[in-house]
């Protein structure tokens, strides 16, 4: 299990890994079909949309373009409303971080674009954030931490009237409630950091 998410001698996920276990609502469908008795790959999904069921916030004020220094320059900025800013950003799975204005240009990307934008953008504004990545049996899912609010951003959760979801800041904790959301056990849950542009994992739990 280790070697399919580790690199030995590194404990750096390798490219082609990461991108193989990216997040994705596959492993929802795979559990409706799976009910209905019809076969299924996650192979037919390109694209995975979320609906939401609860009342959504408005966005704020469309005044200019969202860029990284609108973001950065919003004296208001708090982890709620950095959320806000992303309720009507579409879904579409990627095989690499997006650069942050070609994200914020194209308003679509994945909870990876997302949680790493997140980071960096809170962090300037002085909270505390931690990426973490939660691998489940489908998918891998990528959300930030902010240590300050006790709750961490899932881009599943722009929609939504609350979007923060509310944590015991543990690695356990984050992935148990990740893994509640997709209807799937989560099997490893990690912090992570760059270097450069690699991935360097850090704390680490297993189930």
């Amino acid at each position: 299990m280790i070697r399919k998410i580790f690199n030995q001698h590194t404990g750096q996920a390798t490219a082609k890994q990461w991108s193989a276990q990216r997040c994705c609502l596959a492993g929802l469908l795979a559990v409706a079909f799976a009910l209905l008795n019809v076969p299924f790959s996650a192979a037919q999904i390109s694209v995975a949309t979320v609906t939401p069921t609860t009342p959504t916030l408005p966005a704020p004020a469309t005044g200019s373009v969202l860029t990284v220094a609108r973001l950065r320059n919003d004296p208001e900025l708090t982890p709620e409303k950095f959320m806000s800013y992303f309720r009507d950003f579409k879904f579409q799975l990627g095989e690499k971080v997006q650069a942050p204005d070609v994200f914020l240009a194209r308003r679509t990307g994945d909870c990876d674009d997302f949680a790493t934008l997140a980071a960096d953008i809170l962090r300037e504004k002085k909270y505390t954030t931690r990426l973490i990545a939660i691998f489940m049996k489908q998918e891998t899912h990528v959300v930030c931490y902010v240590e300050e609010i006790k709750g961490y951003l899932d881009f599943n959760n722009r929609q939504r009237a609350v979007t923060i979801e509310p944590t015991n800041g543990s690695l356990e904790d984050i992935a148990d409630k990740v893994a509640a959301w997709f209807r799937s056990p989560w099997h490893c849950v990690s912090e992570f950091t760059y270097e450069g542009t690699e991935r360097r994992f850090d704390r680490i739990a297993f189930r």
